[in-house]
């Protein structure tokens, strides 16, 4: 969406107007705000986030980077002989390129295809020599009779145990 702020000095006031572009071509009204130019003055002296401070609030809370530009319009505003209006226009399009990220691109899919293929080839190779070592090592624990593992022969009671 573009939007558009008009930016006047009228009557010892400063009056911020926004409006958005709904149809290509047609702005509408959003918003309106008419503060005393007396509010800016302090503001002026600090710096431009001092000033968007001054005019941002719920009605009027444009991007960090359009309120800096509106802030530094009403600075230049305020000066002696400097034009009574301005416009500026913003269109969210640039706001949001500005932002963008890289594009990663992935790494070639038919080697890594290859590689993952090589890696569960080792894999299973691996299961198969370690399942015939687990059934070697335990296949003298089981009693032939019942088919369940024995107990140890060891006397567990024997042993002394200081208290």
């Amino acid at each position: 969406m573009k939007s558009k702020y008009l930016l006047s000095k009228q009557d010892g006031a400063i009056v911020i107007e926004e409006r958005g572009e709904l149809d290509p071509g047609t702005f509408s009204s959003l918003s309106e705000k008419k503060m005393d130019i007396e509010d800016f003055d302090e503001a002026v002296k600090i710096g431009t986030a001092a000033v968007v401070e001054v005019f941002r609030d719920n009605n009027i809370f444009p991007p960090s980077s359009y309120a800096n530009q509106i802030a530094e319009a009403i600075i230049e505003m305020l000066k002696d002989g400097a034009e009574p209006e301005k416009e500026l226009l913003f269109n969210d399009l640039d706001f949001l390129v500005k932002g963008e990220r890289p594009i990663i691109v992935a790494p070639d899919v038919e080697s890594e295809a290859a590689e993952i293929d090589i890696i569960d080839d080792m894999l299973a190779d691996d299961v198969d020599e370690e399942a015939a070592f687990i059934e070697d090592d335990f296949s003298s624990l089981e009693d032939p009779e019942s088919g369940s593992l024995k107990v140890a022969d060891d006397d567990i009671g024997d042993m002394d145990i200081d208290v």
